[in-house]
């Protein structure tokens, strides 16, 4: 067989053809790349989510008046957790001040 020639996936490149890997042996390998295929995309979905999370408390604190967003900060810092560009909160950064 010809360099470059092998059977299997191209990400696999000609690896099955050096290795001699069985039939059986590439899908066992084919799996295990979706597999991880599947996990990037699950961790590209993460990221939209936790950028979503981000957003709606800032869509949220654009309801309140300058007064209530102080007693939130005032909330927030009356127990401890101080002044941060934002707070951590069921999952949600919630700026303050």
């Amino acid at each position: 067989m010809h360099p470059g020639m092998g059977y299997g996936p191209s990400w696999m490149g000609e690896w099955p053809t050096w290795l001699k890997l069985s039939n059986g042996q590439i899908r066992k390998l084919e799996s295990i790349h979706e597999t991880f295929l599947k996990e990037k995309e699950l961790n590209a979905l993460r990221a939209q989510f936790q950028e979503k999370a981000m957003e709606s408390p800032l869509e949220g604190r654009k309801v309140l008046t300058p007064e209530q967003r102080a007693h939130v900060t005032a909330f927030f810092i009356g127990r401890g957790f101080g002044l941060h560009h934002g707070m951590e909160w069921m999952g949600s950064v919630y700026p303050l001040g």
